[in-house]
């Protein structure tokens, strides 16, 4: 099956000049049937081969360099500006559930809207990659650099983010319940709430959400899901949590200088040790966590 498939796609990127294609084009669905088909069909260790065949075919990542950039962009821009930076191949619903790519580059890859549940990218290079919308319960990114990477309502429930690099990254609406990210950088992460238009029920972290959406077009606030999350030692300078759930989670020795945390659930969160110097949060909301002795407080003074 894998041959078959790295057969047709050879004869599509050589015989029908696919890297010269246009949005589009029907070359390009055929491209994407073809791939969506094959990843269906395979078992983990196989799908392991195509995303690998379609990156370093330049198929599946964006093209910032097309417009005078290093060829991954600038790490702390995130907009994508021009049309044509879009990779050639996108798998929106594809299933890579249980892939093992780890210890590898693959910036400014497209993984978005995907099924990736215990995939395993631990020690990889996934900086300005998009992960939006996919779920990824229960998946390995210890020790991944994700700096700057797009992971909009991503569900990363049970994940484990140990050690991860997500500086810059675009976290919001992001579902980390229980998930294990101490030691990760989070320093200027965006995990504000999201208003998203839902116009039929849609399942997050391990919920339905559901709106009369499109009949009245209004937004559903989407908060950001750190519940009970493991964020000891975590870097959190300047990180954007706006109305983020964090009950029960553990930010014992986390640095959170600067971050906004304004109307966050902190209901029973653990900052033994912290840093919440300069911190916007309220003495309401901090009422509710546990802040014993070693809290370095707003003022930057301790808590004797």
């Amino acid at each position: 099956m894998v041959d078959d498939y790295l057969n047709q796609m050879s004869t599509i990127l050589l015989q029908h000049n696919l890297h010269d294609s246009k949005s589009g084009d029907p070359i390009r669905a055929l491209a994407q049937a073809f791939t969506l088909t094959a990843l269906d069909r395979l078992d983990s260790e196989h799908k392991n081969i195509i995303i690998l065949f379609l990156y370093r075919a330049d198929l599946l990542k964006y093209h910032y360099y097309l417009h005078n950039e290093k060829e991954c962009g600038d790490p702390t821009a995130l907009k994508k500006q021009f049309p044509d930076e879009k990779p050639i191949i996108t798998l929106s619903q594809g299933d890579i559930e249980g892939v093992t790519i780890n210890n590898l580059g693959l910036a400014c890859i497209d993984l978005h809207n995907m099924e990736m549940e215990g995939a395993n990218f631990s020690e990889s290079d996934l900086d300005r990659a998009d992960l939006g919308l996919s779920f990824a319960m229960g998946a390995d990114f210890s020790y991944t650099s994700l700096i700057a990477a797009d992971l909009y309502f991503l569900d990363l429930e049970n994940a484990n983010l140990q050690g991860a690099q997500l500086q810059f990254a675009n976290m919001e609406g992001i579902c980390l319940a229980h998930a294990r990210l101490d030691g990760a950088d989070l320093q200027h992460a965006d995990l504000k709430v999201l208003h998203h238009l839902i116009s039929q029920p849609a399942l997050y972290c391990g919920q339905y959400l559901t709106s009369s959406g499109i009949l009245d077009n209004r937004l559903t606030p989407i908060p950001a899901n750190l519940s009970g999350a493991v964020l000891t030692n975590a870097n959190l300078t300047g990180a954007y949590l706006n109305g983020a759930d964090l009950a029960d989670a553990n930010l014992s020795g986390a640095n959170l200088t600067g971050a906004n945390l304004s109307g966050a659930d902190l209901t029973s969160v653990d900052l033994i040790g912290a840093n919440l110097s300069h911190t916007k949060v309220s003495l309401e909301q901090l009422a509710k966590a546990t802040l014993h002795a070693g809290a370095i407080m707003l003022s930057g003074s301790k808590r004797p």
